[in-house]
This record gives structure tokens, sequence and C-alpha cells, in this order.
């Protein structure tokens, strides 16, 4: 069973965008950063002016997934390294925002709920109205 929070997400499907893919699976990747086998992890494609916005959204088991997760997540994108040790308050919350290829990267988790969240493409704004949208679905 997934967590109500989780499950919630699952039927994330903002106006003025046009879903192109949605998978729930087990595991897997986020960008190039592998996932263990026992997350569950939510991919949705969305378009948008003929552009291509990724959401992935991951439910951990426990807040150490979590935090090993993320600081995974965060070293395998930042160049110099200082990012991935002021990402995050540990266990609480993290926010990292990059450049992935030529995609902006905005990523950040929220320990309470045990969840990890990254939208990416290729507008700064869209990516901004997407996670916003995320923060506020209910």
């Amino acid at each position: 069973m997934f967590s109500e929070k989780f499950e919630d997400l699952i039927k994330f499907s903002p106006s003025k965008y046009q879903t192109k893919s949605r998978e729930i699976t087990k595991g897997g990747k986020v960008l190039e950063t592998n996932i263990d086998d026992e997350q569950d992890h939510l991919k949705i494609e969305l378009y948008y002016n003929k552009e291509i916005y990724t959401i992935h959204i991951v439910k951990f088991n426990t807040l150490t997934n979590l935090t090993k997760f993320w600081y995974d997540f965060v070293e395998d994108y930042d160049d110099d390294g200082i990012n991935t040790v002021i990402s995050a308050v540990p266990l609480l919350y993290g926010k990292y925002n990059s450049l992935y290829k030529e995609d902006i990267l905005m990523s950040w988790f929220v320990g309470v709920d045990k969840i990890f969240y990254t939208v990416y493409g290729p507008t700064k704004s869209v990516v901004d109205d997407l996670k916003y949208r995320i923060n506020n679905f209910k």
C-alpha cells in the first residue's frame, strides 16, 4: 500500500498540461541515480508548449534510505561538492537546483513525508509552476 500523500500524487494532472506518460514502479532511476527496489517511484512526463517536462516522486520506506539517496543524488549532479553538504537539513528538508544537460532541474525532499521530488524541463518558469502545483496539490 502507498502512503496517502503518495497515493494522492499519483493522480497529479495539472491543468494546461497534457500527460505523455505516467508510470509507477518499485525502484528504477531518477535521471542517472539509482533508486533501490524497495521504494515506490512515480514518473510523470507532461507536454507544455510542445516541450516535455518530467516529474519524479519517490516515496521512501525510511528516512535513512531517503537521506542516503538524497546525498547520492546531489553528489551525482553537483560539480564542486559544496552543495552536497549544504543542500539539506538532515531528516527534515532538502533543496537542490541545477542544470541537467540543458534542462532546469529542481529537486527537494520533505522528511516528515519521506518523499523526494524532482522536476526538470527546458523552461524555468514552467518548472517553477510545476513545483508550486506539486507542493500545493491536495
